[in-house]
C-alpha cells in the first residue's frame, strides 16, 4: 500500500503517489477506525501481526487520536465504543472481501502485471475506502461535535507540527525558518534520495531485497514522477483548514442531519479536491504510481515473486481467522 508515496495512508496494494491518497494524516479519518482497519489490512507490512492487531483496532484508535487531542472521560468512552460499532461493521460486511481480494492478488504475484491491472486494484481499494469513511461519518460527527474551541486549537496545532515535518523534509528553507530546519547538507536531491528510500522499504515488505535493477527503475521514477511537494503540502493544509471548518460547522448545526451533512462534504472532499486542477495531478500521480509498481514487478525475481505470495498468503490467512462464524 502507497508504495509510490511519501504518505504513510492507508491505501491500494498498487504504487501510488503521496497525492493520491485522500486524505494524509488527518486525526478525525484516522478516528473513524477504517484507517486504521484498512492500514492494517490491505497495507502489506503495515502491521505484522494482523490477527492480533485487527481486534484491538478501536482501542488503537483511541490511542492515536489521544496522541493528537485530549480526550475527556466521555469523549473517550465515545469514542472507543463508535469506533467498535465500526470495527463490527467493517468485519461483518467487509472483512470477507477483502479476504478475497488478497487471494486474487496472490494470482496476480505470478503473472506478468500491466499497469491497468495495477491502476484497477487501486480502484478497488479506493471504493471500500470511500464506502467505509462514509460509514464513518455518523461517528466522526459525535466526536467532532464534542470538541472544545481549546481540543480543535490542539487538533491545529498537531496538523501544523505534521505539516511542518513533510516541509522540513521535501522543501528548502525560507527566511522565516530556524537555523535547524535542514540538514546541513540539503539539497534538491535530498527529497529524491528520501522518497527513494521510502519506496525501498516498502517494495521490499512485498518482494524482500529489491535488485540493484529495481533500485534502478525505482529511481527514475522518482526522478520523473509529477510529484510536486509544494502543491502537495497546499493540498494538505487546505484540507486541515476544511476539517477544522467542518468542526465549527459540525459544532453549531442546529441538527444532526446538518452536521452530518457537513462531515459527509467533508469525506467527499477528501476523495475529489475542490482546488483548481489538483483531481488532475493527483491522477496523473496514480498512474504514474501504476507504471512503477509493473516496472518493478516486471523485474522481480523468481525468489521475490515467491516471497510476494507468501506474504499475500500471510495475510489472508491471518484475516481468515477473523471472519464472523456463519
Amino acid at each position: 500500500a502507497r508504495l509510490g508515496g511519501v504518505s504513510r495512508r492507508a491505501g491500494a496494494t498498487v504504487a501510488t503517489s503521496p497525492a493520491a491518497t485522500p486524505s494524509g494524516r488527518h486525526w478525525l479519518l484516522r478516528a473513524s477506525t477504517l484507517a486504521c482497519a484498512m492500514a492494517a489490512l490491505t497495507a502489506l507490512g503495515a502491521c505484522s501481526m494482523v490477527s492480533m492487531a485487527y481486534p484491538r483496532l478501536a482501542d488503537l484508535t483511541v490511542w492515536w487520536v489521544q496522541r493528537q487531542i485530549s480526550l475527556n472521560e466521555g469523549q473517550t468512552g465515545q469514542l472507543k465504543q463508535d469506533a467498535q460499532a465500526l470495527l463490527d461493521w467493517h468485519r461483518q460486511t467487509q472483512l470477507a472481501s477483502a479476504v478475497d481480494t488478497l487471494r486474487h492478488w496472490q494470482t496476480l504475484a505470478n503473472q506478468p502485471l500491466t499497469p491497468e491491472q495495477a491502476c484497477t486494484a487501486f480502484a478497488q481499494v479506493r471504493q471500500q475506502w470511500d464506502d467505509l469513511l462514509l460509514q464513518a461519518a455518523t461517528g466522526m460527527l459525535t466526536l467532532g461535535r464534542s470538541l472544545t474551541p481549546a481540543q480543535r486549537d490542539e487538533l491545529a496545532a498537531s496538523q501544523a507540527k505534521a505539516h511542518a515535518t513533510f516541509r522540513k523534509a521535501y522543501l528548502p528553507a525560507t527566511r522565516s525558518d530556524s537555523t535547524s530546519w535542514l540538514p546541513a547538507a540539503w539539497t534538491p536531491a535530498t527529497a529524491a534520495d528520501t522518497r527513494l528510500a521510502n519506496l525501498t522499504e516498502r517494495y521490499g515488505k512485498l518482494y524482500g531485497a529489491l535488485t540493484p535493477a529495481q533500485t534502478e527503475a525505482l529511481r527514475r521514477s522518482v526522478a520523473q514522477s509529477s510529484f510536486d511537494p509544494a502543491r502537495t503540502l497546499a493540498e494538505r493544509e487546505r484540507r486541515t483548514q476544511d476539517l477544522l471548518q467542518t468542526l465549527r460547522q459540525a459544532h453549531t448545526a442546529p441538527t444532526e442531519t446538518e452536521g452530518l451533512q457537513a462531515v459527509r462534504g467533508w469525506v467527499n472532499r477528501l476523495a475529489q479536491s475542490p482546488t483548481p486542477g489538483y483531481s488532475g495531478y493527483s491522477q496523473a500521480l496514480v498512474r504514474e504510481g501504476c507504471d512503477q509498481f509493473a516496472q518493478v514487478h516486471a523485474l522481480a525475481t523468481p525468489t521475490q515473486l515467491t516471497h510476494a505470495v507468501k506474504v499475500l498468503a500471510g495475510h489472508e490467512a491471518d484475516l481468515r481467522q477473523l471472519l464472523p462464524r456463519r
